[in-house]
């Protein structure tokens, strides 16, 4: 994952066309670099992206287009697919939320300065075939910068990208072998997903010393993934409550995180 977060953080640089002596254009040296950085972080696939919610498979640049190929869960797939849609008012909010707060301005304005479209092609784990594809050129992502600089562009709120997406899960989800999402939705300002362990028959709670561990591991695992939003987060005051049940149907444990608990990232 850092190597994927190096691809997208890399300093802006300017781009500039190079001509050699018979006068053949030259790749610039962002470009270069970036076609460095991609055959290496080919080398370490498949890792896990948890900023994007899945395992990246691929990644490839060619014909100036950054390519990521990412396997995810087919639960939570169905639940993204919606934003693939060109004229859907939301799915263009969404899309511009994740530049703002995923992709970032620095990243994209270097996508524009090296005239670099970036593709996210999204697969179900076990098909590997396409699902939906993102795709930002760098006519999308110069409208998209113009519009959050003028004020005029609409954004989605972190709870109302939860809600969209959640409305379009299929559960239960399994996470791993016995493990299942069956569950999830908002109330007020939080965030409840629901868990089944299938494997798990005792019905003793944990003890408060198991679930603060519990919680410490879920928040560093899942760094990432909360990073890209943490303001959004933090802004809007977004808690999450985990609420883990044994194959009874009785809960074993609930663990709630605040944005107080984000602010130590």
């Amino acid at each position: 994952m850092k190597k994927l977060l190096f691809l997208l953080l890399m300093p802006m640089l300017t781009c500039c066309v190079i001509n050699d002596k018979k006068g053949e254009p030259q790749t610039s040296e962002a470009l270069l670099q970036l076609s460095k950085q991609v055959e290496e972080t080919q080398k370490s696939l498949p890792h896990d992206a948890p900023g994007l919610c899945g395992t990246l498979i691929d990644v490839a640049f060619e014909d100036n287009i950054l390519t990521y190929t990412i396997a995810i869960n087919q639960g939570v797939l169905d639940g993204m697919k919606w934003q693939a849609d060109p004229l859907d008012k939301k799915a263009k909010a969404m899309r511009t939320s994740f530049v703002q707060h995923g992709m970032g301005i620095e990243r994209a304005n270097f996508f524009i300065a090296n005239n670099v479209t970036c593709r996210m092609v999204f697969v179900a784990e076990d098909a590997k075939e396409a699902e939906f594809t993102l795709e930002y050129t760098p006519t999308d992502l110069i409208l998209i910068l113009d519009q959050i600089k003028k004020g005029t562009a609409s954004s989605l709120g972190y709870l109302e990208k939860e809600a969209l997406s959640i409305e379009q899960m299929s559960f239960p989800i399994k996470i791993q072998e016995n493990f299942f999402m069956t569950n999830k939705y908002i109330r007020g300002n939080t965030i409840y997903s629901e868990f089944l362990w299938n494997d798990v028959v005792s019905n003793t709670p944990s003890s408060k010393e198991d679930v603060a561990l519990q919680k410490k591991d879920i928040i560093q695992n899942e760094k990432e993934v909360y990073e890209s939003s943490k303001q959004q987060i933090i802004d809007e005051d977004v808690h999450f409550h985990l609420i883990y049940k044994n194959r009874n149907g009785k809960i074993v444990s609930e663990i709630q995180i605040s944005p107080r608990d984000l602010l130590g990232f």
